[in-house]
């Protein structure tokens, strides 16, 4: 690996951890400035993303022009928050690198992802001349709350995803491609009940939370199919928020509960709505006097899986065994990500070959920097393959 490249990869990382982008909380803008300065220096120009009048992501394309994408190297620029503080050995902002490995918040997810690809733009960029595909960047700024505003405004042009190849992204981890992952249908459950004084005595109270407690139960224990052997991960069911009740003197009369169904080909949204429903239907038949408990879906995002003639997965995955001298396991994640999105635009995206990592999300995140040139020359092997410069 060459020395100046490794540690110009790794003062971008530094600089992008020592700014603060926590998804929700953090503004965007410094953290674009930092990527904008470095492009800049390296005569490529980015373009804001913003979704209804809010900076949510950069863009850049090393043609210069966005309509015309090619293969799309995608990663977050927002992060996790902190949690804890006293919980770090060092601050979450140090950037600070100690026997090999560089720490800090989002230094794995997905800040290395990013200083990767923007070295990858500055070496495409000085080849004699390109291919009819372009490589293109794009940094989310709102990928960790959920949004994904910087992808939707990226991708939300229909006659921009004509021109994709295919995208890539930078998610931490290299001892697989993620090729697939489980989707999710995510719903809010109204349980309704009947209030009262908690000291009365009239017999047709019904406490909603007691409702929903029982109503939890059921959900938990529902029988789900098993894993379709291709696929390899199961459908999962979780509650994941319960909220009623407003004081010790109230019987509550309403309950809300957040549940988040993970989705898998032998088990989509239609039939994790049906569940949520059957299973609502029969709590209320036990206190049937009172309004049936309400099912609110609220997104779905269908699971996804890259076939065996995806080129842009068999490019990623080519190229890793190339410089890693080992076979690389084309897998499904449990979690869901961005590719979940691009699949239902008919956009094929890998979703996970990056570096290594440890601390991800939680306290003393950190990337090994040595990681940092194995993953770079992966992904120049992926690209050459994919979009196939001239020699």
């Amino acid at each position: 690996m060459d020395v100046a490249l490794q540690q110009s990869m790794v003062e971008l990382l530094q600089r992008l951890v020592r700014v603060p982008t926590r998804g929700g909380i953090d503004p965007l803008e410094p953290a674009v400035l930092v990527i904008e300065d470095w492009l800049g220096d390296h005569e490529l120009k980015a373009e804001r993303l913003y979704q209804d009048g809010n900076l949510v992501g950069l863009g850049c394309s090393v043609s210069g022009d966005l309509d015309r994408p090619g293969l799309v190297l995608d990663a977050p620029l927002d992060t996790a928050p902190y949690g804890d503080p006293d919980s770090w050995t060092f601050s979450p902002t140090s950037a600070e690198v100690r026997d090999g490995w560089l720490g800090g918040r989002g230094a794995a997810a997905s800040k290395a992802g990013i200083a990767v690809f923007c070295h990858l733009a500055a070496w495409w960029s000085q080849q004699a001349e390109h291919s009819s595909a372009d490589l293109t960047l794009l940094f989310d700024g709102d990928e960790h709350t959920g949004g994904f505003g910087g992808a939707r405004a990226f991708f939300g042009d229909a006659a921009r995803r004509r021109g994709i190849v295919g995208v890539m992204i930078g998610y931490p981890g290299n001892e697989k491609v993620v090729c697939g992952s489980r989707g999710f249908l995510r719903a809010e459950l109204h349980v309704i009940g009947r209030g009262a004084h908690s000291g009365g005595s009239d017999p047709q109270v019904v406490n909603a939370v007691s409702k929903a407690a029982r109503l939890v139960e059921q959900l938990e224990t529902a029988p789900l199919p098993a894993a379709e052997s291709g696929f390899g991960l199961p459908p999962k069911l979780t509650v994941t928020r319960i909220a009623g009740g407003e004081g010790f003197t109230v019987v509550p009369d309403c309950c809300d509960v957040d549940v988040d169904v993970r989705l898998v080909p032998n088990f989509g949204a239609d039939q994790a709505e049906d569940l949520l429903r059957r299973v609502s239907s029969a709590v209320d038949v036990e206190r049937p006097r009172h309004p049936a408990t309400e099912v609110e879906v609220l997104d779905v995002w269908p699971p996804y899986q890259l076939g065996p003639t995806s080129a842009v997965a068999d490019a990623l995955v080519t190229a890793a065994q190339y410089v890693m001298g080992t076979a690389i396991p084309r897998v499904v994640s449990g979690p869901s990500n961005i590719g979940n999105y691009l699949a239902s635009l008919g956009l094929d995206a890998t979703a996970g070959f990056g570096v290594t990592h440890r601390g991800l999300h939680a306290a003393d995140e950190a990337v090994d920097v040595a990681s940092l040139g194995l993953t770079y020359e992966v992904y120049r092997q992926a690209v050459v393959r994919l979009l196939k410069p001239p020699r």
